[in-house]
């Protein structure tokens, strides 16, 4: 069985402070997983692929969960036309001629082009 000596850093779930250990444990040892004969590689080591199961509490798993969610899908700010057509796959000239006929959602907030990624993305999605 393996399990953090001391308490972990809650910068992992993307909250402050101090968190709870999490109890680690391997789900089968490896010569439980291998019938009692451990493939070793050339070098010696252990063969790559062992299962390793993390126990959390529930308050620990939704903090997990709401984080990786809010990676997902945050927000990274608008893009201008060259970001916009790195986003996209396309040149700037077609960025600029989508925009010119009204077919690419935009903003142009004092006279500077720009385009939001939740928008483009419903965009290319069909949601046009």
């Amino acid at each position: 069985m393996l399990a953090p000596d001391g308490p972990t850093k809650g910068a992992a779930l993307g909250t402050p402070g101090r968190m709870r250990p999490s109890r680690l444990r391997y789900a089968a040892t490896a010569a439980d997983s291998y019938g009692g004969d451990v493939p070793k590689h050339a070098d010696g080591g252990l063969t790559p692929g062992l299962a390793l199961q993390v126990v959390l509490p529930p308050y620990e798993l939704d903090a997990l969960a709401e984080r990786v969610a809010t990676l997902l899908h945050r927000d990274e700010g608008f893009l201008d036309a060259n970001g916009a057509a790195e986003y996209l796959g396309l040149t700037r000239k077609a960025i600029y001629a989508l925009v010119e006929r009204r077919k690419l959602p935009h903003h142009r907030p004092a006279g500077r082009l720009l385009f939001d990624r939740a928008a483009l993305r419903a965009w290319v999605e069909g949601d046009r």
